[in-house]
């Protein structure tokens, strides 16, 4: 089963046992009470009755496959972890300092990413941690090995300033994707926040 399918499961478990449970309700009601001619009061009983076990049986399956999703989701989270140790390993090597600075802020912000999502939106943390491992890996195993080389043997390079320069852009651009993705989640609780600090205001004029 696909990531995605699992999330989309996760994330509407409860709605998926519902809906397939009634679908169960009404073709029931619709065979004992329409072609096996049952009364409608017994016709209602068992369509109730198959509602509740189907509903039920749907929601183990869905809650298996969300248990799955949460498992994966754990594995990703400890990869993207071990991504940001080996930049902070590498970032000590690096000897340019406003690239070292901009590696710390990439692990800091991919830590808080994490931590938001976990807390606020569960139901996406494997999604984004799939996403944050191809551009960590990305960074680990390709920029990060070039700029070393760029260090050690400049001499070879054409024009080390120049791909460093482009090493750093690449390095902002990508730390901004960060901090504008903590920023929307943060934006939806700001939001619910908002909400809940207006109701409670309001409940200055009830009494209990």
């Amino acid at each position: 089963m696909s990531n995605d399918l699992k999330q989309k499961i996760a994330q509407n478990a409860w709605l998926v046992a519902i809906l397939s449970g009634a679908l169960v309700f009404l073709l029931s009601y619709f065979v004992t009470t329409g072609l096996a001619g049952w009364s409608w009061s017994l016709g209602l009983i068992v369509a109730v009755v198959l509602f509740i076990l189907f509903a039920a049986g749907t929601w183990l399956v869905a809650n298996n496959v969300v248990d799955a999703y949460t498992l994966d989701a754990a594995d990703d989270v400890q990869n993207v972890y071990r991504l940001v140790a080996q930049i902070r390993a590498t970032q000590g090597q690096i000897q340019d300092k406003t690239l070292k600075t901009v590696l710390a802020n990439i692990c800091k912000h991919t830590e808080d990413l994490l931590a938001y999502t976990k807390r606020k939106q569960p139901n996406n943390l494997l999604s984004c941690c799939i996403v944050l491992k191809k551009w960590l890996e990305l960074i680990v195993n390709t920029t990060l090995v070039q700029i070393q080389d760029i260090q050690a043997r400049p001499e070879y390079h054409k024009d080390a300033q120049a791909s460093l320069a482009n090493a750093q852009k690449g390095f902002d651009g990508f730390d901004t994707f960060l901090v504008n993705s903590i920023k929307t989640i943060a934006d939806g609780s700001n939001m619910e926040f908002e909400n809940a600090a207006k109701m409670l205001d309001a409940s200055r004029y009830n009494v209990v």
